[in-house]
C-alpha cells in the first residue's frame, strides 16, 4: 500500500511531466493586429522563445486589449497550434 507522501510525490511528478510537455520550445515572431485586421507591430519584429511567448502575447494585450497576436514558428513559419491565433480580452 502506498504511503500519502508517496502518492503526493507522484501526483507532483506527473504535474510537473504534463505541464513541462505543454511549455513551447523553438522561437517564435509575434505578429499583433487591430480589430480591423491591421497589422499592429510594423516598427518592430517581436521574438520570442519557449515559454517567453507568453510573457510577449501578454505586453502586446495590455497594450492593444482589442488586438489578436499570431505566433509563428520563425522556422516553419507554422503558427503555434492550440496558442494562434489569440484573442486579447
Amino acid at each position: 500500500m502506498q504511503t500519502r507522501s508517496t502518492q503526493l510525490s507522484l501526483l507532483s511528478l506527473s504535474i510537473f511531466m504534463l505541464t513541462s510537455c505543454a511549455s513551447p520550445s523553438g522561437t517564435y515572431e509575434l505578429l499583433a493586429f487591430d480589430k480591423d485586421n491591421q497589422l499592429i507591430t510594423t516598427k518592430a519584429k517581436i521574438i520570442a522563445s519557449g515559454s517567453g511567448i507568453y510573457k510577449a502575447r501578454n505586453a502586446i494585450c495590455i497594450n492593444n486589449p482589442l488586438a489578436s497576436v499570431r505566433i509563428v514558428d520563425t522556422k516553419t513559419k507554422q503558427d503555434l497550434a492550440g496558442e494562434s491565433p489569440y484573442k486579447c480580452k
